[in-house]
Formats: C-alpha cells, structure tokens, sequence
C-alpha cells in the first residue's frame, strides 16, 4: 500500500522529478567542463528519471540516440507539447514510461553506453532493482552519472530540505559500498551546493575469468573484500 502510494504520487508530477543537465552535460559551474562528458558519436544513452528532458534534450541535438525512462506520463507530454525533439531528431530520442523501482529497462543486455540518474534514486521504493537493471543495459566499461541530495545536509522537513523515501539511508558511505558490490567503479565525486554527483565505470568482465558475486552471495558467508571486488571497485571505498 505504501509503495503503490508513493508511485501513484510521482505519476501525478507535471513533468516528471529528475534530470539536471547543467552540471553534468552543460558544465555551468565547471567552467564549461561537463562532470560526465559523453565522448565520440552516435553513442547509446539512457536516463532514468528524465523530468523535464534537458538532458536528453542536449544529448539528442548532438546526434546521439537517448533513451529517457520516467514513472510520470507529464514527462512524456511535456516534450510532445513543447520541446518536440522526438520530431526534430526521430529515431533519436524514445520516451518511455515506466516504474524503475519494479519494471525491466526494455533493452537488450550491452546496449547503452552511458546512462544518467540525477535526482532520481532517493525517490524509488527498490534502488537494487534500478541499479541492477542499469548494469545489464549498460556496456563493459560504460559510464554512469548518479545524483543525490546530500543527506547530511538536506535530509529532513521544511523549507529547502528533502523529505523524500530514501535519503535517510543514502550516506555517501553506504552508497559507495552499494555501488562497490554492484561492481562499478568510481571515477569521480564532487559536491555542488545540497546536491552530491558520482561518475561510475560500469565493471562486467573481471580478470581471470572471475564471475561477479551478487551481494546477497556475499551476505551467506564471510568474505574479503579483496577476494572478490578487483581494485578499481574498491579503490576510495570505506569498508
């Protein structure tokens, strides 16, 4: 009940709740230096929780196919009505409406080059769903952009705050062991104002031909780090 709650109440949202193009693609506030610049051409892209579009709505003007996957129909009409890039660039940009906490991403494994969540994960109800389906879509080596409210900073009620389902158990400390067991690597962290940004190397092939233990694998027994997460996943991870 409380989570058909929670979806209903975002697939209410006039236009969706994620999406911030201008520190990760734009640069703006980086000097004009993109914290997840999407190199070469034709690249694959997903975003979850689009919002109002202006990532995809870059990425696609640049001749890259984006796919944007948001739980609120808004999203979706609010580019039909006003942004029209589905028109202006087709074959380039999808929308897709959809429950990450639940769904399947509907893409074929080793299809996406990069994808990008901002401002999206705080409000699932299933996190290891999302980040699970992402790492199947996503290539060997793919790049992924998280954002997240600060929660040291943010978390709580009033004006300015996020009183929203998961901050309280996003510590930046649990997040990076998360995404350690989920095996990507961190590239880099920065902290803009309330928001916290992650860039992530998405790791599927491990030397020695290793198989990725998934975390509840780990959970039935006691392991070393070291055993089974390669130095780049563990490298910067407080354990």
């Amino acid at each position: 009940m409380i989570d058909r709650t929670a979806k209903q109440t975002y697939e209410n949202e006039g236009a969706g709740i994620g999406s911030d193009a201008d520190y990760s693609v734009l640069g703006e506030g980086r000097g004009g230096r993109p914290f997840c610049p999407v190199e070469g051409k034709n690249r694959k892209i997903v975003e979850i929780g689009f919002g109002r579009g202006f990532v995809l709505k870059e990425l696609s003007a640049r001749g890259h196919f984006v796919a944007g996957i948001d739980v609120c129909p808004g999203s979706t009409h609010h580019y039909l009505r006003e942004l029209d890039i589905w028109e202006a660039r087709e074959g380039y940009a999808i929308p897709l409406v959809l429950d990450a906490s639940h769904e399947r991403i509907p893409f074929i494994e080793d299809y996406f080059d990069y994808a990008f969540c901002t401002e999206t994960i705080e409000h699932l109800s299933n996190p290891y769903h999302m980040v699970s389906e992402i790492k199947r879509v996503l290539k060997h080596g793919g790049k992924l952009c998280f954002s997240f409210p600060h929660a040291e900073e943010t978390l709580g009620y009033g004006v300015g705050m996020h009183a929203v389902i998961y901050p309280g158990f996003l510590s930046e400390k649990n997040f990076e062991r998360f995404m350690m067991q989920m095996y990507f690597a961190k590239l880099a962290r920065e902290q803009n104002g309330g928001t916290v940004w992650y860039l992530y190397e998405n790791v599927k092939e491990l030397p020695d031909g290793k198989e990725l233990v998934s975390p509840f694998e780990v959970g039935k027994g006691n392991f070393d780090s070291a055993e089974i997460y390669p130095p780049e996943v563990r490298r910067g991870v407080e354990l």
